[in-house]
């Protein structure tokens, strides 16, 4: 399982911050993530309910300027 390193100051993102500090911003404020921690798979409930509410803006938006 791989670990991020998340900057906190900038929120540059990477496998290994050399010297425990940020390669962009030079900060020392870094917290670590597992992938799993951080991405987890959407199920088919979040897709429905996305294309839902994009029909309803849509019809919302025609009802009102057409």
């Amino acid at each position: 399982m791989p670990t991020t390193y998340c900057c906190q100051d900038c929120s540059y993102q990477g496998h290994n911050f050399r010297q425990g500090r940020c390669p962009a911003c030079g900060s020392a404020n870094i917290s670590r993530r597992n992938k799993s921690d951080t991405e987890k798979p959407r199920g088919p409930l979040s897709l429905i309910i996305c294309i839902a509410l994009w029909i309803i803006l849509g019809a919302t938006l025609i009802r009102r300027f057409f």
